[in-house]
């Protein structure tokens, strides 16, 4: 290829480029070109764009945090009682198994009492994690008193007034 062809080649690049660059000419005469911003907006770093993004949708992603964040913990209070409401139903049915069991063994056996210490049933009954959610055990204390079959007394054991079941 000859020199002049080359040349030629070349400023018709340049113009090219020039058409797609803004330019402007400084005091002392020199042309200076800018970027285009379409271009410059595809050459950003991905962490750039994506900083520029939640910044735009600050408020919409705000939001939906919150959101999740309350469903999520409502989500966790329905689960959670569901589970206290059937573990404390599978201990009531343990609760009554026990008390029908100690009527029959009281009957026969002389001396035995037909009533139960409900504290000894619970520390009996419960795992250990359990006794610490108050929770539970009451809502068992709920169901003994509401069934008609259980009697629910204090009596006076060893010194100490104890609430009894029977």
């Amino acid at each position: 290829m000859d020199d002049a062809r080359y040349m030629y080649i070349m400023e018709r690049a340049i113009d090219n480029i020039y058409g797609l660059m803004d330019a402007r000419t400084t005091d002392k005469g020199i042309k200076e070109f800018k970027c285009p911003d379409v271009l410059v907006e595809s050459y950003k770093p991905v962490a750039c764009r994506a900083r520029q993004w939640i910044a735009h949708h600050f408020l919409v992603l705000t939001f939906s945090c919150a959101l999740l964040a309350v469903c999520t913990l409502t989500l966790v209070r329905i689960r959670r009682r569901y589970y206290l409401t059937k573990r404390a139903e599978h201990l009531y049915h343990q609760v009554c198994d026990i008390l029908e069991d100690n009527a029959l063994m009281s009957k026969s056996e002389i001396g035995r009492e037909p009533w139960l210490i409900a504290s000894r049933l619970r520390d009996h009954l419960l795992l250990t994690k359990e006794r610490r959610d108050p929770h539970l055990w009451k809502k068992v204390e709920e169901w003994v008193e509401l069934d008609t079959r259980v009697d629910c007394y204090p009596e006076l054991v060893k010194g100490e007034s104890k609430v009894v079941w029977e």
